[in-house]
């Protein structure tokens, strides 16, 4: 639904922020990421705002373009829009126990990976157990979840990454590396190789930054789109705004949002640094000029309103889906009634340890193949759990057409791969003691 905007755009407020779906018609996608470059006029009165989200898989019904039948894939485009204030996101200081300073209290999400990073710290799972598994149509296309990735420890480059995340080392595998003349530092990288894991970075579900803009594109000035794009592209943009400002000597002229101009924003994505994978540069006002249909779009006061990819997401949904996707061990670990007991955003800011040890029993695990209902088109999820039969909600009423789909087999051991000479096989060492005489983690 389009609203007003009647404040100016607050550019400086953009340029000095750091961090160290909806309605398609109103929604600029990621299409541009693809084709490697799109040309954009940002909407004058609306600066780019930050939002922190975290990630993670949802299993989802969609048409086979080969075999033109319905079938459920796993697709990691669920975004959780993160409950927990910037300061606290910002402030990564722990104490010698690993265990932040400052406690997340108002995000499930956060609190749930801070939850298992701490259990990993104390030995109590293996940093490369799987904690959650999702099945489509196809079960070797089934993913998986490790407790490590949750808070992005396959994405460590060396062993002191490791020890700063504080995760404890596997004696058994270093020294049958060392038995086995090869240098026993790399346990780390053994331990991810026995437990098949590859790309683990992708798993990272910690939040992340990034931006919402509103912006018309110049080759097809359809109307103002929401564009919601990475704190990449976000640091290159400030960059760019600020050089202009310089190279003009002028900062009115130098604004985007006060002098409009044409600005090109690049994706490579087989850039060899990552911070090199996007790029912002103004173009030649000369070569493109602004056109009155453009002008017209950037400096009405109507636009499509951001509420509903700035508001938090909702914490029912998520713990339903969580519930449903988690491993059995990791299921009865949790203690999810505390995990999801989180804070008002409103109330002061509290000070206490976060609860470490279950305090009831677990919570009777909904079927595997169960799936949250996502509500009805344009309305807030629904959350209930859904078996493959069910042709309608029986909370919110949402109707699904059911095709015969084949149930997903048992899991079946990976194959395992060819390791160093002597290497034990993952011990996920669920309720095991561990040392707890790390570096501080991250």
């Amino acid at each position: 639904m389009p609203v007003q905007y009647d404040d100016d755009a607050d550019v400086d407020g953009f340029l000095s922020h750091r961090g160290s779906n909806f309605d398609r018609g109103a929604a600029l996608g990621t299409k541009w990421h693809k084709d490697g470059k799109i040309d954009i006029w940002f909407f004058t009165r609306f600066a780019p705002k930050p939002r922190w989200k975290h990630g993670f898989q949802q299993v989802k019904a969609v048409t086979n373009k080969d075999t033109k039948q319905i079938e459920k894939q796993v697709w990691g485009d669920y975004d959780f829009v993160c409950h927990e204030p910037e300061r606290v996101l910002k402030n990564r200081e722990r104490n010698s126990d690993g265990s932040r300073v400052e406690p997340f209290q108002f995000c499930g999400f956060c609190r749930l990976i801070e939850h298992v990073r701490m259990m990993v710290i104390r030995g109590e799972i293996s940093w490369v157990a799987p904690v959650f598994r999702f099945f489509g149509s196809d079960p070797q296309k089934a993913v998986t979840l490790h407790a490590g990735g949750l808070f992005n420890a396959f994405g460590a480059r060396s062993l002191d990454d490791i020890k700063r995340l504080g995760i404890p080392e596997n004696k058994a595998i270093s020294d049958s590396l060392k038995q086995a003349g090869n240098d026993p530092a790399n346990w780390w990288r053994s331990e991810m190789a026995a437990a098949h894991i590859h790309d683990g970075w992708k798993e990272n579900c910690l939040s992340r930054l990034e931006y919402v803009m509103l912006v018309v594109q110049n080759s097809n000035p359809d109307g103002v789109k929401i564009a919601v794009e990475p704190d990449l592209l976000g640091q290159k943009i400030q960059r760019m705004i600020a050089a202009t400002r310089e190279s003009l000597n002028d900062d009115v002229r130098g604004n985007p949002f006060k002098s409009p101009y044409c600005v090109r924003w690049t994706c490579d994505k087989n850039a060899k640094d990552i911070k090199d994978k996007y790029n912002a540069i103004r173009l030649d006002p000369s070569s493109f000029p602004l056109s009155p249909a453009i002008e017209k779009l950037i400096r009405s006061q109507v636009a499509p309103d951001v509420k509903h990819v700035m508001t938090p997401s909702d914490h029912q949904t998520l713990r339903a889906r969580m519930e449903a996707a988690a491993t059995p061990e990791f299921r009865k670990m949790i203690d999810w009634d505390a995990i999801f007991k989180v804070r008002d955003p409103e109330a002061p800011h509290p000070v206490g340890a976060f609860p470490q040890a279950k305090a009831a029993a677990p919570i009777p695990s909904p079927a595997s193949d169960e799936v949250p209902c996502d509500g009805p088109d344009g309305g807030p999820p629904c959350g209930y759990m859904l078996k493959p039969s069910d042709a309608k909600c029986p909370k919110c009423g949402t109707e699904y057409e059911i095709q015969e789909d084949p149930k997903p087999a048992p899991v079946a051991a990976t194959p395992k791969q060819a390791a160093a000479p002597a290497t034990p096989q993952a011990d996920y060492g669920y309720g095991s003691g561990g040392d707890d005489d790390s570096d501080l983690p991250f």
